[in-house]
């Protein structure tokens, strides 16, 4: 059954196209149809009422780590030191597949929530191919849309699992033969960190993973030691570079670094909140711009940084402008980067970095109907400049409605998704982790265990 959302104020996000009140069409393949003001309801199709609310594309995160949802504010005030001591080097062993499972579903719930309809999932914490499986079923139950990066880097400390690099190699190959059983899922790979498992490494895991034709993503340029190349260094040493490789971070690169990048044909996700509260690093959105990239955004662990893309966009905005604190033209509502730009960051560029920007990213005839609706309610209003509504004035709580191909999965402000019998599961693993790690225990999570073998013994 075809579907209409109607009256709503229309960000297509289509080059050019400015802001008008008007309809969206979706055919009964939750492809969009027409969108502007003189589209009509077909008989017998949904309605979706959008007056004085705001409609856009549905919100792409181009990098989250979704298994870090059951250690939600965790690292908050950490350092990257601490997260990587004690989550990254400790409680990660201690996730099973069932823990992974429930872990990334919240995560895309999550983001659903906020108004995120795609998520790249830099997935590394899959100790052993019972976790590859579990991480992509929860993807693939979700009801949003995953690019999937099966992470290659090893688990500190983990039992069992994978004993070799190219165990991971060859279960990565069962994957791309096997598929996802969700259209929704797209296949990448998450490469290890150069300064943990060295740069040959790196560069094995791009050549198997360009040899299976799939895109690869990786942390580049966050950190720096001696006698180390950057991973920028190391690809380029070996002709790798390449427009399959997604380069996320990236403060620490050289601006001839970038370049590389650039003229590589690869692409840039920014986790600017972050990056200023945990890594210390500066976001690389205002270099990576003025060179003529289109930077995407993400937000990466919820351990210690805000969970939402509205939080995100505007903490690039705020970036963007300490890196040009003089170049605020007299003219108001001019400047180098407007707010346009940082929904573009969220929206356009999300579905450039991930390779979907033929599906998603922007309201045309043709694509998928990936669709949030924005209510901006009596303490957001008057909407006067909508971009900067939707970047400064915006947050989750204003998400009314969201369309993943046209399917309704948040309704009038409320999952759709059986959350009840999901937060019990959930409770459970948060239950089981903490028993091993007191660094996740909290005010209703006491460490008591969950109740299995190794929470009892």
């Amino acid at each position: 059954m075809a579907t209409v959302i109607e009256n709503g104020l229309i960000l297509s996000m289509r080059a050019g196209a400015e802001p008008e009140i008007g309809s969206i069409l979706i055919g009964d393949d939750g492809r969009i149809v027409a969108v502007g003001a003189e589209v009509s309801p077909p008989p017998g199709a949904v309605i979706i009422d959008a007056e004085r609310c705001i409609v856009m594309p549905g919100m792409i995160d181009a990098h989250r780590h979704s298994w870090l949802s059951s250690t939600r504010t965790s690292a908050s005030g950490w350092t990257s030191y601490n997260f990587l001591k004690h989550i990254r080097g400790k409680a990660m062993q201690d996730y099973r597949p069932k823990d992974l499972y429930i872990s990334a579903l919240v995560g895309m719930l999550d983001a659903l929530e906020g108004g995120v309809t795609t998520v790249l999932d830099y997935a590394h914490c899959l100790n052993s191919p019972e976790h590859v499986d579990a991480n992509m079923e929860a993807l693939e139950h979700s009801g949003g849309r995953a690019v999937y990066g099966i992470g290659f880097n090893e688990v500190p400390g983990k039992r069992g699992g994978f004993r070799s690099l190219e165990e991971r190699f060859d279960n990565l190959r069962n994957m791309v033969a096997k598929g996802s059983s969700n259209e929704l899922v797209t296949l990448w790979t998450s490469a290890s960190d150069l300064p943990f498992e060295g740069a040959q490494t790196l560069v094995e895991q791009v050549r198997a993973s360009r040899a299976l034709g799939v895109p690869i993503t990786l942390h580049g340029c966050v950190v720096q030691l001696p006698n180390l190349p950057t991973e920028v260094e190391a690809l380029n040493a070996e002709g790798l570079l390449g427009p399959d490789i997604l380069w996320a971070h990236m403060g620490l690169a050289t601006d001839e670094e970038l370049k590389l990048v650039l003229d590589s044909g690869g692409k840039i996700v920014s986790l600017p909140a972050a990056e200023m509260l945990g890594a210390f690093i500066p976001p690389v959105i205002a270099r990576w711009s003025a060179l003529g990239g289109r930077p995407a955004i993400g937000v990466t662990m919820v351990t210690g940084a805000p969970r939402d893309l509205f939080t995100t966009m505007f903490a690039g905005m705020v970036s963007y402008r300490l890196d040009h604190p003089d170049t605020v033209p007299d003219d108001p509502g001019t400047f180098e980067v407007g707010m346009r730009e940082a929904v573009e960051w969220a929206t356009i560029n999300g579905a450039e970095a991930v390779g979907l920007a033929d599906r998603i990213g922007s309201l045309e005839p043709g694509k998928d109907a990936d669709i949030i609706i924005l209510r901006p309610g009596l303490v957001a209003e008057p909407v006067i400049n909508p971009w900067g509504t939707v970047v400064s004035q915006l947050g989750t709580g204003n998400v009314d409605t969201v369309l993943v191909k046209g399917k309704v999965v948040k309704r009038d402000g409320k999952l759709l998704a059986d959350t009840s019998r999901i937060a019990t599961d959930f409770r459970s693993t948060m239950d089981h982790l903490a028993h091993a790690n007191p660094v996740l225990r909290g005010p209703w999570v006491t460490g008591s265990g969950c109740g299995c073998n190794e929470c009892s013994s």
